[in-house]
Order: structure tokens, then sequence, then C-alpha cells
């Protein structure tokens, strides 16, 4: 376990982080190429402080998002996101 860093800037960007297509591409990847016990090294620093603010979003931009998704898509994220709510920072919570 690491605690990583802290960076204002980051974590400013973090409240105002959108939900991109890539990235949610790149995440069902790492869950279909079984790299997700690796996240720890694929998502550091700075990226991963803003891209944990994808875990406070609320329901409805989520909600959109998953439309454009296929089944197999969105079971892919859920994977990912059930590990990466392990990451420094990347906690749910009631979300």
């Amino acid at each position: 376990m690491s605690l990583g860093s802290w960076d204002p800037a980051a974590d400013a960007a973090a409240h105002s982080v959108e939900i991109e297509a890539a990235s949610l591409k790149r995440f069902i990847n790492y869950s279909i190429n079984d790299q997700l016990g690796e996240l720890e090294i694929l998502i550091v620093g700075d990226e991963s402080q803003v891209l944990a603010g994808l875990m406070q979003l609320e329901h409805s931009a989520w909600k959109a998002a998953a439309d454009t998704l296929s089944d197999d898509d969105l079971l892919q994220l859920i994977r990912f996101f059930v590990v990466a709510e392990n990451l420094a920072g990347w906690e749910a919570g009631e979300k």
C-alpha cells in the first residue's frame, strides 16, 4: 500500500473531472487484459488524483456515459471500479 502525494492543482482538477470515452476505454481494457492488479503502477501521481474525482460524480453523469456502452463494457467497468476503489483517494463512499 502506498500513501501517494497530494497536489492542490490536481485536487482542484478532480473536482471538475468529466467522464471521457478514452478514459473509460482504457479502464475497460485494463479489465479485459487482466491488469487490474497493476492499477497502482498504471495510474499514478497527478493522473490518479484527478481521475479519482470520477468516483464522486453524480448518478446522472454516469447514466449518460453508461447509455453509450455495451453490456460487456459495463461489466468490465464495474470490475475496474471495484478494484480501483482500493487505490488511495479513489473511495466512492455512498456514491
